[in-house]
């Protein structure tokens, strides 16, 4: 039972919404389309660095109308605008979510450099810390595997982002093959990246969860003695946590009153836009992923 009058909790709010206050921070959000950062051959000296994220809402809500009925009321009347927000909270989700990305600097789009890591990891320390959320699962897991086709590697990778929904998988693939086929045009050559990143939020009329996956992969082709080896490095960060919706009630004026972000453009600034450029690319295989 939510006690709405626990002080501690209350500080941990506000302290939580101080801390994230868009207002304190520069937004950081690239358009760089996929097309522009696609991959190509590369040097023994070079990685190929490349970056894509995505993200989807799964479960039975209906986040248009959600989005229709919260700008219809912004429009309309701050106080309805509110009862909106508190109504859905879905959008305080997306919210608090936006709230941590932009404090951390993070750009979902951007390149993965040692800086953008690094606000990367600052991003997901502050969700965690947000007490709307209650984590449920929060796991790094490290695989080595040695196959004979990437076939077989690709989809091993992709099984395990468990909890991404079917279509979603279909995307980590095709970010899989489009490193595979950087590497194998080069033999005993490691390329790194820091390949994707995926947020999912599943929603009901009364229940919301978020799942952050990322994943750093290392891909090596070896020929040798007529043998051939296919390694994979795989580190992979599962965060799966649970929305506070009793919570949000009592909470989601004090939110609104700091910042708010439609679902819609929540999807938008956390997705990889796909190009529609050609990308002339000395190896066969590349497709755009969209």
């Amino acid at each position: 039972m939510f006690d709405e009058n626990n002080v501690s909790l209350k500080n941990l709010v506000d302290g939580w919404l101080s801390a994230n206050d868009p207002l304190m921070f520069q937004s950081t959000k690239s358009t760089k389309r996929a097309s522009e950062v696609a991959l190509v051959s590369v040097s023994p000296e070079q990685s190929t660095n490349i970056a894509s994220s995505s993200a989807l809402i799964t479960g039975s809500c209906d986040y248009a109308e959600i989005d229709k009925n919260m700008k219809a009321a912004i429009g309309d009347d701050p106080e309805k605008a509110v009862e909106q927000f508190k109504k859905y909270p879905i959008l305080g989700c997306t919210t608090v979510l936006d709230m941590a990305r932009v404090a951390s600097g993070y750009d979902p789009n951007g390149d993965m450099n040692d800086a953008n890591k690094a606000k990367y990891q600052d991003y997901v320390n502050r969700v965690l810390k947000c007490p709307f959320f209650h984590l449920v699962m929060n796991e790094h897991q490290t695989f080595h595997r040695e196959e004979s086709s990437w076939s077989d590697a690709i989809g091993q990778i992709s099984n395990l982002f468990s909890g991404v929904a079917a279509k979603d998988k279909e995307k980590i693939s095709q970010s899989i093959k489009n490193l595979a086929n950087a590497v194998s045009s080069r033999s005993n050559t490691r390329q790194g990246t820091s390949l994707f990143s995926v947020s999912a939020l599943n929603s009901d009329e009364h229940t919301v969860e978020a799942y952050i996956y990322s994943s750093n992969i290392s891909m090596m082709e070896s020929k040798s003695k007529g043998s051939d080896s296919k390694q994979t490095d795989i580190d992979i960060y599962k965060t799966n946590l649970s929305f506070d919706t009793e919570m949000w009630q009592y909470y989601a004026k004090k939110v609104f009153e700091k910042h708010f972000k439609l679902i819609e453009d929540w999807l938008d600034d956390n997705t990889t836009e796909p190009g529609d450029e050609k990308t002339n690319l000395c190896i066969g295989g590349y497709k755009p992923i969209r």
